[in-house]
């Protein structure tokens, strides 16, 4: 889990940098579930070099493993439909 429940910002200039690099608008910061933890939506700032330029980054908590403490065996594919 993130610290405060926010990415760190090398986290956040790599989404950037992925963003850039793939073309993309969107980017997602993919963490297990904690207790507490939301799902939340930023954007970046313009830049000089990317003017009006929208692209924002998704932090996401998953589920990955079932109340007994087992690997939930639909996780991946659970995660790929919310994401799509």
């Amino acid at each position: 889990m993130p610290p405060n429940g926010n990415p760190n910002n090398a986290d956040l200039k790599q989404m950037f940098v992925y963003n850039v690099q793939f073309d993309a608008s969107e980017s997602v910061l993919l963490y297990p579930h904690v207790e507490g933890c939301a799902t939340s939506n930023s954007h970046y700032v313009d830049t000089v070099r990317l003017p009006n330029w929208q692209h924002h980054c998704w932090m996401r908590y998953t589920d990955l493993f079932a109340r007994d403490g087992k690997v939930r065996p639909n996780a991946g594919n659970d995660l790929l439909k919310e994401l799509i």
